[in-house]
């Protein structure tokens, strides 16, 4: 069993350490929009496939309130966050991404009541800690924080920590399967009222980096396959701090493949320290 645990896991940061670099790949001469559409389209049509055997709809007016805004939040982090993949490296938007982990905190404990530990606390300043080192420049007075794509992936983050509150409280109606399905499937639709100036932009990416873009996305889903059949075999406290190796493995990526190789040192050691926070913080 151990055995297992270890190779879905290797498999999960494998696959999403090459999904994350091929995302950057992409949207080098593709447009955010463009990427955001067809990921959506293709992860609806995988989620109806898997959501065929259990698919169901709730009665409740609530659940549907809910997932309307899960709708529109997705939207806006599908675009945003490509955005952020292609104004920013990859070896800064990754680790700068796991903001989102102090937000989520933060709003887990304010409107979902979750117990404050001393570990959280320590993981979060440590977190934090590697996110100041990451965005620190000399040169600028306030860092990173000028450079457009470090704004977009913070406001990604926020996104991201707060659907997850709408994702957590629409899975007291939906089952996975389906819930998964129209949090792709109605952002689709959303985007689709946008397509009309950009027709280009599709017909640019299918005609030059389809490929690219479904290997992409396919990677994407095969990690958080591999990643939840790891959780079937080991305990969190187990598994999570393994796949936090794909933050580190996408840095690296970013340097050698993309060339991102500017203050390569302090991101390798911010990283490690908001692997640590992270560590601390979930175990």
């Amino acid at each position: 069993m151990l055995d297992n645990m270890l190779l879905f896991v290797a498999l999960a940061i494998i696959a999403g350490t090459g999904s994350k670099l091929i995302h950057k790949y992409v949207l080098k001469e593709t447009e955010p929009y463009a990427f955001a559409l067809i990921t959506n389209i293709v992860s609806a049509v995988i989620f109806f496939l898997l959501a065929l055997k259990s698919f169901s709809l709730p009665k409740e007016p609530m659940a549907w309130i809910v997932l309307g805004i899960a709708s529109i939040l997705w939207t806006i982090i599908a675009v945003s966050s490509l955005i952020s993949y292609k104004t920013t490296d990859v070896s800064i938007r990754e680790p700068l991404s796991q903001s989102k982990t102090i937000i989520t905190l933060i709003l887990g404990i304010l409107f979902l009541r979750e117990a404050v530990s001393a570990g959280r606390i320590i993981g979060t300043i440590v977190i934090f800690l590697g996110i100041t080192l990451l965005i620190y420049h000399p040169e600028r007075r306030f860092g990173r924080l000028s450079d457009k794509g470090v704004k977009w992936t913070f406001f990604a983050a926020l996104l991201s920590a707060l659907v997850s509150i709408a994702d957590k409280a629409a899975l007291n109606w939906f089952n996975l399967e389906t819930y998964g399905f129209l949090v792709y499937f109605f952002p689709s639709i959303i985007l689709l009222f946008f397509l009309s100036k950009r027709t280009q932009h599709v017909r640019h990416l299918l005609k030059t980096k389809w490929k690219s873009a479904l290997a992409g996305i396919a990677l994407a889903l095969t990690a958080y396959y591999f990643t939840l059949k790891a959780f079937t075999l080991a305990d969190v406290t187990i598994v999570y701090p393994l796949l936090q190796l794909t933050m580190l493995l996408t840095v690296i990526g970013g340097v050698i493949f993309m060339k991102e190789r500017e203050h390569m040192w302090q991101k390798i050691i911010a990283v490690v320290i908001i692997i640590a926070g992270s560590i601390i913080l979930k175990v």
